[in-house]
């Protein structure tokens, strides 16, 4: 605390919020690794979307037709996967730029 004519100033200590993430959380995630924190912020702790994804070329394929077939490589080789709903907007805001993310498994 410090007092000028009649003026005090506290000395603040503000921890700032990103994406749910406080200072003292911080210092447990290297404790802990960034990539088990990493997957648990973006897979268990957001909203799961069960895609299907072609393995040939790695597009989220519509499921709505039948028989699944991948409209851009004409194959049927159809993985379904589990993947964080805001990698699947993302994706999507992507493909409206004509930028295609692709999913690879191994």
């Amino acid at each position: 605390m410090y007092s000028l004519e009649g003026i005090t100033i506290y000395n603040l200590h503000i921890s700032i919020s990103i994406n749910g993430v406080m200072e003292m959380e911080s210092c447990a995630f290297v404790a802990h690794g960034v990539s088990a924190i990493v997957k648990e912020r973006l897979m268990d702790v957001s909203d799961k979307f069960t895609a299907t994804v072609c393995d040939q070329c790695g597009i989220i394929v519509k499921t709505k037709e039948q028989p699944i077939v991948c409209q851009r490589c004409k194959t049927s080789n159809i993985v379904t996967t589990t993947l964080p709903y805001a990698f699947k907007l993302l994706s999507q805001e992507l493909m409206g730029f004509n930028i295609v993310p692709r999913i690879q498994f191994k």
